[in-house]
């Protein structure tokens, strides 16, 4: 058995590196791993937390999945990380995620947050979803 939020992670890098809207502003920089080269803006996933919801004794669990995306923006002004923020919940709340052996039962936005490091120049958009999933077979 895989654990889901592999499958879950990778659908969602695959949703937003095709979304027309999260291009518009990063590009194809979506990141699980960021390199430490990468120019901003950009995008990169947060660490999984997973529930396993099990109906039934020997059944393939579903899972519970919370998972933060990220978007890093630099500058003064903080528009663009706004409409980072703005597309990345746009392109995952209350879309299917595509997956094999698991389909999405629900994905939405449990939060968006706009931050602003110590640097004075780093924008940082943090939106966690709640992502629920169940095996197809």
């Amino acid at each position: 058995m895989i654990d889901p939020s592999l499958l879950v992670s990778a659908a969602i890098l695959a949703r937003l590196k095709a979304d027309a809207g999260v291009v518009a502003v990063v590009a194809q920089r979506v990141f699980d791993v960021v390199p430490p080269e990468a120019d901003r803006p950009y995008v990169s996933l947060g660490q999984p937390q997973v529930i396993p919801i099990r109906t039934g004794y020997g059944c393939d669990p579903g899972a519970e999945i919370a998972v933060a995306v990220h978007g890093w923006t630099i500058g003064p002004e903080s528009v663009v990380s706004r409409q980072l923020g703005a597309a990345i919940v746009a392109a995952l709340d209350e879309h299917e995620l595509v997956m094999t052996g698991h389909r999405t039962v629900l994905c939405e936005l449990q939060q968006n947050q706009y931050l602003e490091d110590p640097d004075g120049i780093t924008k940082h958009s943090a939106a966690t979803f709640r992502i629920l999933t169940e095996p197809t077979t």
